[in-house]
């Protein structure tokens, strides 16, 4: 799956998984695919868990696209409630969180740089 003059198309299920307490991430496109400037995971989130912990980061913006289910994103000064096709954007410097609702998992994008950490 390396994009030097190649079509990247990993399908549903497939791509490098790590976790995060009860939530799974799937790399649909890394740092390797996209020349280093960014990568995309499809994310599945447990739940009615609040997670992680409110941070922020100093160096890149966290986007987000809800495919299936619904979530809130938890930013200290509001909640915005987001469902299926909604984009979220997260600005540098905003401290956030966000929480799975309903009983059935979220699913959707996360698109951040690469390798990326708290900052």
């Amino acid at each position: 799956m390396t994009a030097m003059g190649k079509v990247v198309f990993p399908g549903p299920g497939e791509g490098p998984e790590f976790r995060f307490a009860l939530d799974r991430f799937l790399v649909k496109g890394g740092h390797s695919q996209a020349s280093g400037l960014f990568a995309v995971m499809e994310y599945a989130g447990a739940a009615g868990q609040v997670e992680p912990a409110p941070h922020l980061h100093r160096t890149f913006e966290e986007t987000w696209f809800i495919l299936e289910g619904e979530m809130r994103l938890i930013d200290g000064n509001q909640i915005i409630a987001a469902t299926r096709r909604v984009y979220l954007l997260v600005p540098r410097n905003v401290s956030a969180t966000f929480q799975v609702m309903g009983t059935f998992p979220y699913v959707g994008w996360e698109s951040s740089p690469p390798g990326c950490t708290l900052d």
